[in-house]
C-alpha cells in the first residue's frame, strides 16, 4: 500500500451545488415567458428560410395536411429459437428422510399425549374421551403453524399472527 494522501476519498464530501431556481424565480420566469408569448407572434421568433431551403422544400411532394400517408408492411423475419432438453433434477434423499423422520417424532408424540391423556379419566368413557381430546389437540397444534405460514403471503397478516402466537 502507498502512503499517498491523493488516493484516498473523503466520506463526507460537499454537497454538489444546485443550479435550481428558487420559487420565486421560477415564478417570474413564467411569468415573463407568458408575457412575451402573448406580445409577440410565435413566427417572430423563426429566421426567415434561406433559399437553398426554399429549393429543397419545391422537389418534394407536397401532401395535403389533412391527407393520410401509407407505407407498405413488411413482414419480419421469424426468429427461430432452438430448446436445450431439461434434464430432470435428482431425487433428493435427505429432505424426504427428514420428513419422514419428523412424522414418525410427531406420530409419536400423539401417541404418548393420547396415552396419558386416557389414563387421566376415572372411567374408560372418560378415558377414551380424554384421549380423542387429546390426540385432537395435538393435531390442531401441529398443522397451525404451517397453515400461519400459508396464511402470511396472502396477506391476511392478522390471521398469520394470531395463528402463529397460538401454534408455537
Amino acid at each position: 500500500m502507498t502512503s499517498d494522501s491523493s488516493a484516498v476519498i473523503s466520506l463526507r464530501q460537499a454537497p454538489p451545488k444546485s443550479n435550481a431556481l428558487t420559487g420565486a424565480e421560477r415564478a417570474k420566469a413564467y411569468r415573463d415567458r407568458k408575457r412575451k408569448g402573448k406580445h409577440a407572434p410565435a413566427e417572430a421568433d423563426a429566421p426567415p428560410p434561406t433559399p437553398a431551403a426554399r429549393l429543397e422544400t419545391e422537389d418534394a411532394p407536397v401532401t395535403p395536411p389533412g391527407a393520410a400517408t401509407t407505407l407498405p408492411v413488411t413482414a419480419a423475419a421469424p426468429h427461430l429459437v432452438t430448446l436445450a432438453p431439461v434434464t430432470p433434477s435428482r431425487l433428493q434423499v435427505a429432505p424426504i428422510l427428514i420428513t419422514i423422520a419428523a412424522l414418525a417424532l410427531a406420530g409419536v408424540g400423539i401417541a404418548i399425549n393420547g396415552w396419558f391423556a386416557r389414563s387421566l379419566g376415572a372411567s374408560d368413557i372418560a378415558g377414551w374421551l380424554f384421549l380423542a381430546l387429546g390426540v385432537a389437540a395435538d393435531l390442531i397444534a401441529l398443522g397451525i403453524p404451517s397453515r400461519a405460514a400459508n396464511l402470511w403471503p396472502i396477506r391476511q397478516r392478522g390471521t398469520a399472527l394470531l395463528g402463529g402466537c397460538c401454534g408455537w
